[in-house]
């Protein structure tokens, strides 16, 4: 427990099998080389979605993704002075 101190959330970013018509292949193609939807998820500790953004390109990189929202999505919830924020997880499925 002493590592979650001061933590108020895991972000993940995850990748959606999808299926795409030809032209698309070389957009949504991830590193792992399956076409996929990246999507962005928060939960608090409680295991509730706080936030979460769908729909982009399994060529996105995780980090573009959270610029993005940093910047176009004010209902963001970032960290209160003195928290540590969000733990990242990764996982594709």
């Amino acid at each position: 427990m002493p590592y979650f101190n001061g933590g108020i959330g895991v972000t993940d970013d995850s990748h959606v099998e999808v299926e795409v018509p030809a032209k698309e292949l070389v957009n949504h193609t991830c590193r792992h080389g399956y076409t996929s939807q990246n999507a962005l998820a928060i939960c608090d500790f409680d295991m509730r979605f706080i936030f979460a953004v769908a729909g982009w390109l399994g060529s996105a990189h995780d980090t573009r993704i959270l610029n993005h929202v940093l910047v176009n999505f004010p209902s963001f919830h970032v960290p209160p002075e003195g928290k540590i924020g969000f733990l990242q997880s990764y996982q594709c499925f």
